[in-house]
């Protein structure tokens, strides 16, 4: 399917990773793997521009060439331009996070199927919902590892790579490297500085053979975009040329202008050429809004953000370190996501001006230190922290990362940048090791101020400061996997949630402050052992502290809830509750209705069982349509009972299962790893010798890439201050 007090000791560089934008990660992570080479060709010839999709010819290259490699938009580039949400099949799946995270994101896996933890399922669709915003990330580096013979074209539907059409695998292979660049080691590896530092960093590069880079460019504090550099040119007067593949403009050749006497870069985004953009990009020395990511660290084993340090993994164990590029971070690390749900332009766009992020999310601590996006500035107060933008599609203005130190107790906010803007839903989540927590559908109006304060590593408050019903999950990866859900409580400008689970009974704890009023609903999963039980129950009093009693709930028959009337921390009264299944938990209108019953299956679809899904079909009117996406994880045995068990007529039986076939088809069978380390190519991905793209200069060839110590080496990356430091892509400090 697509989609608060640590007193734990702090480990050396330990860090929260605070996700927010359009939604989330960090972690923890084994000792990198051998490098693959690359079989990509650096040379040394002049540049001979290809005609441009409209028929004219990109600016000619006046001056002689620094270097070059084989890449060309028009074969290892694709034919389609960057995209948002305009193709299905285009999200996560569980083979992608097995492929990144190994089997440890798995509660259980029977006939080859992985069921999904709780916290690896929220993890991903906060990942989905950050991708909506558009997937430049994804391009530029599957077609730089088309080039590389790091990828196979052919595997995807034929070759070279400009012939393959958005296909199914294609466009999940493009998620999976858009979210490598939410991942530590990725982030650590950047290399970050003044437009002459890039350029000599990729000339070096070019010249030497032993690494490939992305770039990604950034204009004022918008997120970035990511391109594909393949060769630079000297102008003369100082001024040099970066020619890069833009995955927004297929075929085009398009360069970043360098002029290195005033230390300053622009680049067009809305014309090949910068004379022909009525506002370029444009930086200097110090915005250091320039940076490279090589390509070889996206093949290192990648750290899970999510995982318990008990899951028993290597890249789970806490006393585990990784380093790159002369930077060593631990394996345990926490995230947060701040998810805007407003409209993401585009470039088809005719308003071309670049804002600040529309929802502007700061973080700050129990002395008052501040980190984020204040009044459109970055602002970084705190110690150790970094803030990070992502690398979406043009003029997406989402939210940045922002890692902290961890071990500290902080108030997350949110304001919108725009006061005569509507109303826009947003999504915060926090990721910590075994512990999950997702705020979804926050209704937030220009001057409000919504906070979520984490005082501890199992325990949250939400506080809309504003009318809103948002959905709150909390996941934990324990001596059992859990998941919960609290939705239909009506928030005030006045009301504060907390959820609170122990980790040692599984017990939940769910209170609010003395405003706290009405009721809510709540959803109780929990996996283990003995398999999935899903416990639901409706209208429940939000008067007094409530503490469930999950952990002795046996799957059948009523729950213990203990009640402290008075916060003292004392049970007053003991209630046993009725699990009401899934479908009591939809109230509403039949667009909330609907919208809801998406939500669970979504999310706990996989834990359900067949008939509590029918019953959320039904009730909620899912069409026959959207189904597809929705019962994809499931087992065969799983999704036949629930075609049967719908009132479906044999038309839309046969054109369910049809689509079933087509998403199993299109996963390559059971939700497996995707083939170890040969996935994603290997040596001999490619096709041979000269089938990297045709002929002896574009990208293939025996030579090309430049021998056994492509791919970086101990110093790729960039030295000990790759990555950028305190203040990552942005920041006044």
């Amino acid at each position: 399917m697509k989609r608060f007090h640590s007193g734990s000791s702090s480990l050396l560089h330990r860090s929260i990773l605070l996700f927010l934008i359009a939604a989330l990660l960090i972690g923890c992570g084994g000792q990198p793997g051998p490098t693959p080479t690359p079989t990509s060709s650096l040379l040394t010839s002049d540049i001979e521009p290809a005609p441009t999709a409209s028929g004219a010819e990109a600016p000619p290259a006046v001056g002689a060439t620094v270097a070059r490699i084989g890449f060309q938009p028009k074969v290892h580039g694709f034919q389609f331009a960057n995209y948002g949400s305009e193709y299905a099949d285009s999200d996560l799946t569980v083979n992608e996070l097995r492929q990144m995270f190994g089997d440890v994101v798995c509660a259980r896996i029977q006939n080859g199927n992985c069921v999904l933890k709780p916290n690896a399922r929220l993890w991903m669709q906060e990942i989905n919902n950050a991708m909506l915003g558009g997937h430049c990330e994804g391009m530029a580096v599957l077609s730089l590892a088309f080039f590389a013979g790091r990828e196979d074209s052919v595997r995807y539907g034929g070759s070279p790579p400009f012939s393959l059409q958005p296909s199914a695998p294609l466009l999940r292979r493009i998620a999976y490297y858009w979210a490598t660049q939410t991942l530590d080691p990725v982030i650590m590896a950047t290399i970050r500085g003044t437009p002459n530092d890039i350029l000599a960093a990729l000339q070096e590069a070019f010249v030497a053979g032993n690494e490939l880079y992305t770039i990604g460019i950034y204009q004022q504090e918008a997120s970035g975009h990511a391109v594909t550099p393949y060769a630079i040119s000297d102008q003369g007067g100082g001024i040099y040329w970066i020619y890069v593949y833009d995955n927004n403009f297929p075929g085009e050749e398009k360069y970043i202008e360098i002029d290195t006497s005033a230390n300053t870069w622009t680049y067009a985004l809305a014309a090949l050429n910068p004379a022909s953009d009525p506002a370029p990009w444009r930086g200097d020395a110090s915005t250091l809004s320039l940076e490279l990511t090589p390509l070889s660290i996206r093949d290192k084993p990648m750290p899970c953000p999510f995982c318990a340090e008990t899951s028993g993994s290597a890249s789970s164990d806490p006393n585990l370190f990784f380093s790159v590029a002369g930077q060593t971070s631990s394996s345990r690390s926490t995230i947060v996501a701040v998810a805007s749900r407003g409209r993401a332009a585009s470039v088809s766009d005719t308003q071309r001006s670049v804002a600040a992020p529309s929802v502007q999310p700061v973080v700050t601590t129990a002395s008052g230190q501040r980190v984020g996006v204040i009044n459109g500035r970055t602002v970084n107060e705190v110690p150790g922290a970094r803030v990070v933008r992502l690398r979406g599609v043009l003029y997406n203005n989402q939210p940045p990362l922002i890692i902290l130190p961890a071990g500290l107790d902080v108030t997350i906010s949110y304001t919108l940048s725009d006061p005569a803007a509507g109303q826009e839903q947003v999504s915060i989540g926090v990721f910590r090791p075994g512990t999950t927590f997702v705020v979804d559908g926050v209704q937030t109006r220009p001057g409000q101020q919504p906070e979520i304060q984490l005082t501890g590593k199992t325990s949250f408050a939400v506080r809309s400061n504003g009318p809103s019903q948002p959905r709150l999950w909390l996941g934990l990866d324990a001596k059992t996997n859990q998941l919960f859900q609290i939705n239909s409580f009506a928030f005030d400008s006045q009301t504060t949630l907390q959820m609170q689970v122990d980790p040692d009974n599984g017990r939940l704890t769910v209170g609010g402050d003395q405003s706290a009023s009405g009721s809510y609903n709540l959803m109780i999963a929990t996996l283990d052992q003995a398999g999935e039980r899903v416990f639901a129950s409706s209208q429940i009093s939000a008067d007094g502290d409530l503490t469930f009693d999950v952990g002795e709930w046996t799957g059948s028959g009523p729950m213990n809830v203990f009640v402290d009337q008075d916060g003292d921390g004392q049970s007053e009264a003991t209630l046993n509750l009725e699990d009401e299944g899934l479908a009591a938990l939809l109230a509403g209108d039949a667009d909330l209705i609907q919208t809801e019953a998406i939500a669970l299956l979504e999310m706990v679809g996989e834990y359900a069982s067949t008939g509590e899904i029918v019953g959320l079909i039904e009730k909620g009117g899912i069409p026959v349509a959207d189904l597809a996406d929705l019962l994809s994880d499931l087992s065969p045995n799983a999704i036949a009972e629930i075609v049967d068990g719908l009132a479906l007529s044999p038309e839309e039986q046969s054109r369910l299962l049809e689509e079933l076939r087509r998403d199993e088809n299109a996963d390559g069978g059971d939700n497996d790893a995707g083939g170890g380390e040969d996935s994603g190519g290997g040596e001999d991905s490619g096709g041979g010798d000269n089938d990297a793209g045709g002929g002896e200069d574009s990208g293939g060839g025996e030579d090309s890439g430049g021998g056994e110590d492509s791919g970086g080496g101990e110093d790729s990356g960039g030295g000990e201050d790759s990555g950028g430091g305190e203040d990552d892509n942005g920041g006044d400090n």
